[in-house]
């Protein structure tokens, strides 16, 4: 059974995976959320900024990222597609928010 601590240790070797991957492939990157606490996630959905009371952000299992080209920032759903699904290749259980069709720069993973 996996632990929350080892989904983290996953979680951080895929995402460094991934950030060294986007370089590669010309693309850059800023940070957005990660950790999130109970407060934050109950203002958010209060917000109706969120669909759910708990995000996997609160067990350190998510990460909002800024991904950027040459022109600027990649604003689109459509756009970030092609990320979520190389994000999703690294392991069964990453999850990427641009393929529910919402949350396009939300990448995940689960115990």
């Amino acid at each position: 059974m996996t632990t929350l601590l080892q989904a983290q240790f996953r979680f951080t070797e895929n995402l460094t995976e991934f950030l060294k991957w986007l370089a590669n492939q010309n693309y850059f990157v800023s940070l957005g959320e990660c950790y999130r606490t109970q407060y934050q996630q109950d203002e958010y959905f209060r917000q109706k900024l969120s669909k759910t009371t708990h995000s996997k952000h609160q067990d350190k299992l998510a990460i909002d990222l800024n991904i950027f080209n040459g022109s600027g920032a990649l604003v689109s759903n459509a756009e970030l597609v092609y990320f979520g699904e190389y994000w999703q290749s690294l392991h069964i259980k990453n999850k990427a928010g641009a393929l529910w069709g919402w949350d396009m720069n939300h990448f995940e993973t689960s115990i």
